[in-house]
């Protein structure tokens, strides 16, 4: 399951959405400054480098994915971050490894496993180039249907960083795992206190796949979570304001950094 072990430092481990691969989370090395970082990827069990068909569900998903991270990892400190059905496995990791966990982050994440039950905005596009969306061939539907921002940047970015994913995603693995979807129990429901290491959840304002109120419940459960709602951003934020999520997400790595100062690796 991991797919990419790149830089030194302490340990980020990236936990991807359904239906893509880690690529969609690599995009972030084109912005971020990961300076004493070292940056793992996680490939789950419908793509190509984490292929498992024995894998039925989110629960064994997040159990698989714990113990690989563990061994792996030995006793090392780490940060989580997840990107929409990878948040659901980095948070309930979070919490189940508070001691060892030194921080979270969530893009886009699912917060209500439902899609039913979600509240989310209609699906609309704050901006258009319309000519060159009409000018589309390949891969147009698949752009258009989740893009807010429409345009030559965001389908070249779409393009590099999605449409791999998607191309390779084993459906029959994905409909196994669909059919029992939600990581249960749900961690901020079962925990015994706030989660107390620096957070941060970013949401997208016309995300209309997990929209962002739901996130919202659990604001006072994160006591050291930065929340932010970003508008002109969907449910691939990261990809459309890749300079605000810069921003925020170094802030985040600071937070860590100056939470935690003897920790290993973080003079390097």
């Amino acid at each position: 399951m991991i797919s990419k072990d790149t830089g030194t430092g302490t340990p980020i481990i990236f936990i991807h959405g359904f239906g893509v691969n880690s690529l969609i989370l690599q995009s972030l090395e084109e912005t971020i400054d990961f300076s004493g970082w070292r940056r793992i990827y996680i490939d789950l069990p419908w793509t190509r480098q984490g292929l498992d068909p024995s894998v039925k569900s989110s629960n064994e998903i997040l159990h698989t994915v714990e113990q690989e991270v563990l061994d792996y990892l030995d006793q090392e400190p780490f940060a989580l971050v997840g990107n929409s059905f990878g948040a659901m496995i980095a948070r309930s990791m979070a919490h189940r490894q508070r001691g060892r966990v030194l921080g979270l982050a969530t893009l886009a994440g699912v917060f209500e496993p439902q899609a039913q039950r979600r509240t989310v905005p209609q699906k609309s596009v704050v901006f258009e180039d319309a000519e060159f969306i009409s000018a589309l061939g390949e891969h147009k539907g698949e752009f258009t249907d989740i893009s807010v921002i429409q345009d030559k940047p965001n389908y070249q970015r779409f393009l590099e960083y999605v449409i791999p994913g998607l191309l390779e995603a084993d459906a029959g693995i994905m409909e196994q795992i669909s059919a029992q979807y939600a990581v249960t129990p749900v961690p901020e429901e079962v925990a015994s206190e706030p989660f107390g290491a620096p957070a941060l959840h970013l949401f997208g304002r016309q995300d209309h796949i997990v929209g962002y109120r739901d996130g919202l419940t659990w604001l006072d459960h994160y006591s050291r979570g930065t929340y932010l709602v970003l508008d002109m951003a969907g449910h691939n934020l990261h990809l459309e304001q890749p300079h605000l999520v810069k921003a925020v997400f170094e802030d985040w790595l600071l937070r860590m950094k100056l939470e935690n100062p003897t920790a290993k690796n973080f003079s390097q």
